[in-house]
C-alpha cells in the first residue's frame, strides 16, 4: 500500500545500494550458489533502495506461482465484468465444486460447520465446493494446491464463457473434456501470461507453466514454470 500512486522508475532502474549489497553478500556468503535474492527497501518511496544476489538466476519458484494464478483470475474478471460490483458479486456468489481436479492435498483449509457454528479444518476433497472468493483464500492463505488449480481452472472458464459465467459444473467440465488438450494448454498459458504482460513484467523471466495437482495436470497439459528474483520483485 505504501507504493499506491507511485509513478517513479522500477527499482532496478536505480543503481544498487552498496550498503544493502554488502549486507546480502555477507548474510548469504556461506549459502549454496542456488540461493538468489532481491531486497527492495520501500520505506521511503521517494528514495527506493535495492540490492540483489544473483538477481537473474532463473528457477522454479514453487508455490509463489499461485500469486500468478490469482492475478489471472482477477484479470479475466476485470475484462469480462467491467463493473466492480459485478466482480464482487461473482466472487461472493459463484460456487464451484472441486471435482477430480484436486488430488494428494496436504494443506488444511477452514470449512464452516453450520451445526457447530465454527470452522473445522481439513484438506480439500473432491466433494468440497466453495465460493470463488473462498477458493482464492484457500490458495493464498493455506497455499492449497487444489485451490490454486481451481482458481486457474475458473479463470479459464471465465475467459471462455465471458459474462455468462458461471455455468453448471457439468457444462464447465464438458468444455475441458471436449476441447483438444493442445488448445487447453494454449488457453491456460495465455490466461496466466496476459496479466503479467499487462503489468509490464518480462515474461521471458517469469512464467507459471503447469497446474499444481497431478489430476489437473492430466486435464490441462503444461510446460515449465520459472522466475527470477528480479522479476518477482518487480
Amino acid at each position: 500500500l505504501r507504493l499506491l500512486g507511485y509513478d517513479g522508475p522500477d527499482f532496478d532502474a536505480l543503481p544498487e545500494d552498496p550498503e544493502l549489497a554488502a549486507f546480502l553478500a555477507k548474510a548469504l556468503k556461506n549459502r549454496d550458489p542456488s540461493y538468489a535474492m532481491v531486497l527492495v527497501d520501500i520505506a521511503d518511496p521517494d528514495n527506493l533502495r535495492w540490492a540483489g544476489l544473483r538477481p537473474d538466476l532463473k528457477q522454479n519458484v514453487g508455490s509463489v506461482g499461485k500469486i500468478i494464478c490469482m492475478a489471472a483470475l482477477f484479470h479475466v474478471l476485470a475484462e469480462n465484468f467491467p463493473d466492480i460490483e459485478d466482480r464482487a458479486r461473482v466472487l461472493r456468489e459463484s460456487v464451484s465444486p472441486a471435482g477430480d481436479w484436486v488430488s494428494n492435498e496436504i494443506h488444511k483449509v477452514p470449512k464452516w460447520d453450520a451445526s457447530l457454528k465454527r470452522n473445522l479444518y481439513s484438506v480439500i476433497n473432491q466433494k468440497d465446493a466453495f465460493r470463488l472468493s473462498e477458493w482464492v483464500d484457500h490458495a493464498m492463505s493455506a497455499s492449497a494446491n487444489g485451490a490454486a488449480s481451481i482458481i486457474w481452472r475458473e479463470a479459464m472458464l471465465i475467459r471462455h464463457f465471458g459474462s455468462e459465467y458461471p455455468k453448471s459444473f457439468e457444462e464447465s467440465e464438458r468444455f475441458f473434456n471436449e476441447t483438444p488438450k493442445s488448445e487447453l494448454a494454449k488457453i491456460a498459458l495465455a490466461v496466466v501470461t496476459e496479466p503479467l504482460e499487462a503489468a509490464g513484467l518480462d515474461t521471458k523471466n517469469i512464467q507459471q507453466g503447469s497446474f499444481f495437482t497431478t489430476n489437473s495436470k492430466r486435464k490441462v497439459p503444461g510446460t515449465v514454470s520459472f522466475a527470477t528474483p528480479r522479476e518477482l520483485a518487480r
